[in-house]
């Protein structure tokens, strides 16, 4: 790859395509999370359904960012052929695909654990049991470092590969070349990729925390609704203590008796357009940061798979 499709990689135009992409897919992903978040509340709170529901959220935002990264790789290997609406068609038609090739790896992760904990039935041998689970400790740790590496490796080549639009039979196959020839290098790019996504974007979070904190300082007399779920992005400082000391005390009962028991509905509803407005505004900011990260992602899986698999 020279300088010039390098250039087309990292075009204005893609970047802002991208942003888009990223933007549309990772809200996407936030709404099921929402809905299944929703619907755990149903059963009772703490119940094995409960976590279940709210786990398959966590998996369906999980697995919009690897949707991202497909759509995105798709648009690199043939810069200025590909659309917004067309790369989001196509990925969108593939989603599915991409989600049940990253649950196997979860699965087979959960599997081994559950073979491995039948190792621990010896330990019901008198005098000798505890001692052979003991050796086995260091087989077992080193197994499961190979299945989760191994797991990994699977979740980075997958994106790349649907959005080249590998076929199911050749998927496989395709990743256990890579991963044999070029595993390490694979691990190796996407430890620098992650350090330079935390290098670029550690500065703008500090940005994000301490002008937060301002907002809500400022917004003296709703304060109240804002959600506690936004304690840890907001951050004090010098300047929301002197706001804090210059603000009028707000007056709950004056509140209460003005707006009676419908106030703590008004709050609960200005919390939730906070929410709305927050995240918009957040998601379109981390979306900017992984369309960098995915196409630093892209380029370097397109470089590292020259000499194992057909372009």
């Amino acid at each position: 790859m020279n300088i010039e499709e390098l250039k087309k990689l990292f075009s204005r135009k893609k970047i802002i395509r991208d942003i888009m992409i990223t933007y549309i897919f990772m809200i996407a992903g936030i709404l099921l999370f929402v809905v299944m978040s929703l619907l755990a509340t149903i059963p009772d709170r703490g119940g094995n359904f409960y976590y279940l529901l709210q786990n398959v959220g966590f998996f369906f935002l999980f697995s919009s960012c690897f949707v991202v990264y497909a759509a995105i790789h798709r648009g690199n290997i043939a810069p200025g052929e590909h659309s917004l609406q067309s790369l989001i068609v196509y990925i969108a038609k593939q989603s599915h695909i991409i989600m049940g090739v990253l649950l196997c790896p979860i699965l087979a992760i959960f599997i081994v654990a559950l073979v491995e904990m039948l190792f621990s039935f010896i330990g019901y041998i008198p005098y000798a049991g505890p001692a052979i689970v003991g050796l086995l400790s260091l087989p077992l740790f080193v197994i499961n470092i190979a299945v989760i590496t191994a797991a990994v490796l699977i979740w980075i080549v997958t994106p790349p590969m649907i959005g080249e639009g590998t076929g199911l039979k050749q998927l496989p196959r395709d990743m256990f070349d890579l991963g044999k020839k070029r595993g390490l290098i694979i691990l190796g790019y996407t430890m620098f990729a992650f350090i330079l996504l935390i290098v670029m974007f550690g500065p703008v979070l500090v940005i994000i925390r301490y002008s937060a904190g301002i907002t809500r300082a400022v917004q003296w007399d709703i304060s109240a609704a804002y959600p506690s779920i936004f304690k840890p992005i907001m951050r004090s400082s010098y300047i929301t203590d002197i706001v804090g000391k210059i603000a009028p005390r707000t007056d709950p009962i004056a509140a209460l008796k003005q707006y009676g028991s419908s106030i703590f509905n008004y709050i609960e509803m200005l919390g939730t357009v906070l929410k709305i407005t927050y995240g918009i505004v957040l998601t379109a900011l981390v979306s900017f940061f992984l369309s960098l990260f995915f196409n630093i992602m892209s380029y370097c899986y397109i470089l590292v798979k020259k000499g194992v698999l057909k372009s």
